[in-house]
């Protein structure tokens, strides 16, 4: 797959270009490692120090749980600190076959400078009985070097024993004692004690010996024992027992420091001061030894920047970074000691203190204030969280002193450019200034500024070859990237990836020009042009073209979420900060594509995209940016959720009916697009003649009134009429301007839905033609004044809600027929279903309540001018408004009817 932005790791390289550079070194290196005197192993009885433990398991093991064949019934390790002595006593017992093939070679790893290894026993136990195979001629020394790939050499050899006759049911006695520890540490101890295993233990012992008279600090972790502690001849041992160690298993995608099985830290420091003040001790010789070689160098800087301090450090530091290569000779003592800057500059390669010691050194000799600063690349700010310790780094850059301003910048980092203070540095967090002042842990400076756009033009034909323009530009920490990947990748390979990743989006993909790179390096920019002809970009199916244009980049780019794990934090590649645009030319127009955006907004990242078209541009855009190194395990839920959102967004399909396209396409050509569909004409006619008949013979019936007052229509009447008149204005609209009639519109519902579209754009048709005549004449009734007004109004309002109500209840089932060519059908049913509610609530009640509806609306059918009704007098008719306007009823006073009264 194509790295379509730079990889997280600033030291990637690829395994193949590593292999083929250093090929001559490693032969060197070996040919001298091997030239030199091995260490030798020997065998020993049992040192007399070592605490005896019962080696009998209190419990049986779960099968279900071993794994390679074999599992532990004891395991004992025993720390001497003032022997510096580590004892390993371990019974192995073999399962299966898988178990023979796993068990029968012993390899002990240990330093060869500093270290020798004592053999105790090598038991095989069959039957009860002891088969002796310790034999020490046959034990193989074999120099090992597992940092070699990350150009480290510490000198560790292995010491290797095949066993013969390892049968399935034995069991493997196995002691031995691994003496020294590190000088460079000056007899202070500090140690990590991780409590898992990959396979079952059963009875595991855990001690520590420390002399009585010196404090020895320790802490447990995730419900870890406290241990028990005793003394002994002048020592107190600190004892941790398990009766069964089960296998952890790394679940989800956590951050590097986060551990979430049992385990101990022991540390002989009371203070990261003491940390800072044995580090101090080891760095402030090189720092202050500058060869005089190296000092007319510097006076030449100097004299090139004019005397310019944040030019020289400039200039230094990148010397230091891309002259200086990157090996670490960690032999002995220089595993934390750091050599003298002439040897770095004499040798030109240095591992991380080396190249720190001499950056510092040359900032130094030109008063410009600076210190090495130790830091840890997997525990970051957490370090904070552990017991002070020197084991607790494993890195060292430099924090520099310009006028105000203090930035930290890693020598190790190459390719960097642009002006001091804007170099990138990874988010460390935390580090100790290697200084005498130093008391704590001090801020490490992270200045974000890294940000990749990408923009992408692709011209899609539907038929034949579509192109595709790419412009990406790469800013800060990314170009920096970029530039280490251009510097270790020929324009072929990357050309060649290149192709092979939109061949993988897109389908078959062929470079039409030549890369263009353009790298500035005053502003830190990197910015890259491509060119390609796509062949076969939209996948066909049944007669469906789909075209998917999604970011890949992105969805790599986000941390993978484990939903199944939610107790846990979630790992961020950060710093991230990707904008992709996508822009598709269609050769016709797309606006039926509805715009959509959204806006996924948190503390720790954002994700935004947005979705439109105007014309035949179709447009994607896409931005993430991460925020933290780490999602917090109360937030995982979260982002579980906003994973699978961001998934589905990500995932953009542009589908084409081609079949339907095409004979719709032939319609056009023969007029028969065009034509009308008669059998939709025939339901619309039908529905309104049977709704005219209807309501003609409602027209004659009357509404019993006691008085016909003969009021005019005024007040909020008049707003209402205006209503009233927009209604079947807004369904002749509505019936006429989709293409409801058109021959097209009844074979595309046919091609995509079949029946049942079709019985959803009848049921439609009919509905709305039944709502324009039902209008017209509700409206007629209106300016009539006619008495049955308000209860056909009603009427209206109600058929309406039911209207919308099945238009939602078909659209629901037919979901997966609208699906390709109207997937909102749903939601926008839903919006008119509560619109129509909502009028029908508001106007039926307005008509239901008003006194001011009663006397307007009071004209029977066949009005008898004749027949005299007295209608209230003005008088009579101003209270009512009154009383309307206030919202309160005041029923008229009357008097006693008198006798004359009462006979007429």
């Amino acid at each position: 797959m194509r790295y379509k932005y730079p990889n997280n790791d600033m030291h990637y390289i690829s395994s193949m270009f590593r292999k083929l550079i250093f090929l001559s070194t490693i032969i060197l290196l070996a040919t001298w490692l091997s030239s030199e005197a091995k260490p030798s192993v020997k065998k020993a009885p049992t040192p007399s120090w070592v605490v005896q433990h019962s080696k009998k398991p209190t419990r049986k093991v779960n099968k279900r749980d071993i794994n390679n064949g074999y599992y532990l019934t004891f395991y004992d390790e025993q720390i001497n600190i003032p022997l510096q002595s580590e004892y390993t006593h371990l019974i192995k017992h073999i399962q299966n076959e898988s178990g023979v093939q796993n068990s029968s070679e012993i390899s002990i790893s240990f330093a060869g400078t500093y270290q020798t290894l004592t053999f105790h026993t090598v038991d095989i136990i069959r039957d009860g009985k002891r088969i002796d195979k310790l034999n020490i001629p046959s034990i193989k020394v074999i120099n090992a070097e597992p940092g070699l790939a990350d150009y480290q050499l510490h000198e560790y050899y292995n010491a290797v024993l095949i066993l013969d006759d390892v049968r399935k049911g034995d069991k493997i006695d196995i002691a031995y004692t691994i003496k020294g520890f590190n000088p460079i540490f000056n007899d202070k101890f500090d140690r990590f004690l991780a409590l898992y295993t990959s396979t079952p233990i059963l009875n595991y012992n855990l001690s520590i010996i420390s002399a009585s008279n010196k404090k020895l600090n320790y802490k447990c972790y995730n419900e870890t024992e406290e241990p028990e502690i005793k003394t002994k001849s002048g020592n107190t041992i600190y004892s941790w027992h398990v009766d069964e160690l089960s296998p952890y298993e790394s679940e989800g995608n956590p951050p590097a420091w986060y551990r979430g099985y049992k385990y101990i830290e022991i540390s002989e420091y009371d203070s990261w001061a003491q940390v800072a003040s044995w580090a101090n001790k080891l760095f402030e010789g090189p720092v202050s030894n500058l060869p005089e070689q190296l000092k007319q160098q510097a006076d030449k800087w100097y004299r090139e920047t004019e005397n310019d301090k944040e030019k020289y450090a400039l200039k230094a530091l990148r010397f230091v970074q891309n002259e200086i290569r990157y090996l670490g000779l960690e032999i002995g003592e220089y595993s934390h000691r750091p050599h003298l800057p002439s040897k770095t500059y004499r040798n030109r390669y240095g591992d991380c203190k080396d190249k720190t010691v001499l950056l510092v050194a040359l900032l130094r000799y030109k008063d410009i204030d600076a210190h090495p600063i130790l830091v840890s690349t997997y525990l970051g700010e957490k370090v904070i969280e552990t017991l002070p310790a020197a084991g607790r780094f494993d890195h060292v850059i430099a924090e520099i002193k310009l006028g105000n301003r203090v930035i930290h910048v890693d020598p190790t980092m190459s390719h960097q450019r642009g002006d001091i203070f804007h170099t990138y540095i990874p988010d460390y967090g935390l580090g100790l200034k290697v200084s005498s002042d130093t008391k704590g842990l001090s801020d490490i400076s992270f200045l974000n500024e890294n940000k990749t756009v990408i923009d992408e033009r692709l011209e899609v034909s539907y038929d034949a070859e579509s192109k595709l323009d790419v412009k990406t530009v790469y800013i800060g920490a990314d170009a920096d990237k970029m530039r280490y990947r251009l510097s270790v990748s020929g324009m072929s390979e990357m050309e060649s990836d290149y192709e092979n990743f939109y061949t993988e989006k897109y389908g078959e993909a062929e470079v039409r020009d030549l890369l263009i790179i353009e790298d500035d390096t005053v502003k830190n920019e990197i910015t890259i042009y491509e060119y390609y002809t796509l062949y076969n970009i939209w996948e066909e199916s049944d007669g469906q073209q789909v075209l998917q244009p999604t970011s890949s980049i992105i969805a790599d780019t986000r941390s993978y979420m484990d939903k199944t794990v939610l107790d846990r934090p979630v790992y961020l590649s950060h710093p991230e900060n990707i904008t992709h645009t996508i822009k598709m030319v269609m050769p016709d127009d797309w606006d039926e594509i509805p715009s959509d955006e959204i806006d996924i907004d948190r503390s720790h990242y954002r994700f935004t995209c947005n979705f439109y078209a105007e014309g035949d541009v179709v447009t994607l855009r896409y931005n993430y940016e991460s925020r933290a190194k780490y999602i917090p395990a109360s937030d995982a839920e979260q982002y579980a959720d906003d994973y699978d959102e961001m998934s589905e967004y990500l995932s953009f399909n542009l589908t084409r009916n081609k079949k339907l396209l095409d004979t719709v396409s032939a319609m056009e050509d023969k007029g028969g697009a065009a034509s009308i569909n008669w059998i939709a004409v025939f339901a619309a006619l039908l529905i309104a003649g049977g709704t005219f008949y209807i309501l003609l013979r409602a027209n004659k019936q009357n509404v019993q009134a006691e008085i016909f007052t003969d009021a005019p229509i005024s007040g909020w009447l008049i707003f209402f009429a205006f209503i009233l008149c927009l209604k079947p204005l807004i369904y002749l609209y509505t019936l006429f301007s989709e293409d409801y009639f058109s021959t097209a519109s009844w074979y595309i519902f046919s091609e995509l839905g079949q029946t049942g579209l079709q019985l959803f754009l009848l049921l439609t048709i009919m509905c709305w033609a039944l709502m324009i005549v039902f209008s017209i004449w509700v409206l007629i009734w209106f300016f009539q004044k006619r008495d049955i007004f308000p209860k056909m109004f009603i009427t209206m309002a109600l058929i309406e809600v039911g209207i919308s109500l099945l238009v939602v209840l078909m659209a629901v089932l037919l979901k997966d027929s609208f699906e390709r060519f109207y997937p909102e059908v749903v939601e926008e049913s839903i919006t008119d279903l509560v619109r129509s509610v909502i009028y029908a609530a508001i106007w039926i009640s307005a008509v239901r309540n008003s006194h001011k509806v009663k006397r307007v609306f009071t004209k029977p059918y066949q009005y008898n001018s004749a027949t005299y009704y007295e209608a209230h007098s003005p008088q009579e008719e101003e209270e009512q408004d009154i009383v309307e306007d206030h919202s309160i009823y005041m029923p008229p006073q009357t008097e006693e009817p008198g006798e004359e009264d009462k006979e007429v």
